[in-house]
């Protein structure tokens, strides 16, 4: 019995001990809302002054039903040995000498305590089972770690190809949209190649039907005061002419009327185009080309560079002007800002006439008897 007693003070001890070493950890837990005596259980109701932590905590319960038999077993193997110790004492004090009741009492005290480590062993196959529980619980957390990263991985890459698909499905809508444009811009020029043939077949007919027997003069207009050199139409009702007296001319072609007269170039006016709608470019003997807001009659920019007079003049396209001159070169100007971008050699005398071929070639007629073909 005294062996026993010692045990159990010393299993007490070791509790108080073990008790004392956890508290901090057990504190940690509780902050977070885990079980303190099992942290990788998080509670369901958290953790409070009104919430104990083993009505929560299925292992906890276990365990404090475990040590609740535990203690209730060794109470009632104290009250049965100190029961039976009186009982076989009171009546067998006179059967049994006295050293055989006392190993009687100790064999009896042994198998109380046998019974007590039986349950005591009992008790940490539980605890060990419990453990190999939370160890499993644990990994079992791990793979579904696992498994959650896999999915939000899977996730991510299901985004960026849905993103992707987006972006192609996006390049193809703006390739059907940009081909679906070209389509109307040919079909627009279709139609228009067949409404100039047309225009150009009823031109025809209206030519081979005209009796030209029956032309006659319908006007003079009259106003230079020397030779007349260069032709121009500027709109539908208004001619632009250019003259040895140094000057242009715009006419209302209708009536006969004078509308204006240009002045600027101090020598011939060899040659005139009209730039757009509003600028009429003019090239003279003076070796300049002027450009003029025919509307008001201003003279706008002054391009030179050729060095003799400026014979023949065309447009390549809305932003450069070619002139040909008796220097025997042609250049190419961007009239808007009046820089020469090329100088064009190859004839061997003047360069009296150009035009445009079709949008990339330029057609130049000179004194040399030929007439040469460029790329621009």
């Amino acid at each position: 019995m005294a062996s026993f007693t010692a045990s159990l003070d010393k299993h007490s001890e070791l509790t108080k001990v073990a008790a004392d070493n956890e508290s901090s950890v057990r504190q940690e837990a509780i902050r977070k809302g885990r079980c303190p005596n099992h942290p990788d259980i998080i509670l369901k109701t958290g953790w409070g002054p009104l919430k104990k932590t083993k009505e929560e905590c299925p292992r906890c319960k276990r365990l404090s039903e475990i040590e609740v038999e535990i203690k209730l077993l060794e109470l009632e193997t104290l009250k049965l040995a100190a029961s039976s110790a009186n009982d076989k004492k009171k009546s067998s004090e006179d059967d049994y000498p006295e050293n055989e009741k006392e190993l009687l009492w100790a064999q009896e005290a042994e198998d109380e305590k046998r019974k007590i480590e039986e349950a005591r062993k009992k008790a940490e196959e539980e605890k060990r089972k419990l453990e190999e529980a939370r160890k499993k619980a644990e990994d079992e957390k791990r793979k579904l770690e696992e498994a959650r990263k896999k999915a939000e991985d899977e996730k991510r890459k299901l985004e960026e190809a849905r993103k992707k698909a987006e972006d192609e499905k996006r390049k193809l809508e703006e390739a059907r949209k940009k081909a679906e444009d070209e389509k109307r811009k040919l079909e627009e020029a279709r139609k228009k190649a067949e409404d100039e043939k047309r225009k150009l077949e009823e031109a025809r007919k209206k030519v081979e039907e005209a009796d030209w027997t029956t032309v006659k003069e319908l006007r003079t207009l009259t106003g230079h005061t020397n030779s007349v050199r260069s032709l121009t139409m500027v709109n539908a009702d208004v001619l632009a002419s250019g003259s040895h007296d140094n000057t242009i001319k715009l006419w209302d072609w209708t009536t006969g009327k004078e509308l204006r007269t240009l002045t600027g170039h101090t020598k011939w006016v060899l040659s005139l185009t009209m730039v757009n709608a509003d600028v009429l470019a003019s090239g003279s003997d003076d070796k300049t080309i002027k450009l003029w807001d025919w509307k008001t009659g201003k003279e706008l920019r002054t391009l030179m560079g050729h060095s003799s007079a400026v014979c023949s003049l065309t447009m390549v396209n809305a932003d450069v002007l070619a002139s040909g001159g008796e220097d025997k070169t042609i250049k190419l100007w961007n009239w808007n800002t009046g820089t020469e971008l090329r100088t064009l050699t190859g004839h061997t005398s003047y360069v009296r006439s150009l035009t445009m071929v079709n949008a990339d070639v330029l057609a130049s007629g000179s004194e040399d008897k030929t007439i040469k073909l460029w790329t621009v």
